[in-house]
């Protein structure tokens, strides 16, 4: 399995298990999450704890499913579905086997165009280390 979806599967497991030592295990000390459905962003273990245990307390979407992880270098387009049936879409990238960046999405489109630049940023420094 790869770095990106282990880490994937979980942080998904510890959130929707309300295990928050795991949880925030898996995640940078200069993590970036931004919620599916919410406009802020949390920087850092302490914000980070801040939402899980903020979305704890409303019961936010701890019943979700991830059906898919598409990775790249670090990066990885995760697939998934909400209660009711709804879509769900989370653009992840790792940085020393921790989680860096979580951004959730709930058209695939957006997803895909958040993933495809910084793919391509990977790509090309990656392009030009071996040059």
């Amino acid at each position: 399995m790869h770095e990106a979806q282990d880490l994937i599967l979980r942080v998904t497991a510890a959130y929707r298990a309300g295990d928050l030592d795991t949880y925030l295990a898996c995640w940078d000390a200069q993590a970036e999450l931004r919620p599916l459905g919410i406009k802020r962003t949390y920087r850092g273990a302490d914000e980070i704890r801040e939402f899980f245990e903020e979305a704890h307390r409303r019961s936010m979407h701890s019943d979700f499913e991830l059906h898919a992880v598409v990775q790249h270098d670090g990066l990885a387009l995760a697939f998934g579905t909400l209660p009711a049936g709804r879509s769900a879409f989370w653009v992840a990238e790792v940085r020393d086997s921790k989680l860096f960046s979580l951004e959730g999405f709930r058209c695939v489109g957006e997803a895909f165009d958040a993933f495809r630049p910084r793919a391509g940023q990977r790509q090309s420094a990656a392009d030009h280390q071996r040059h």
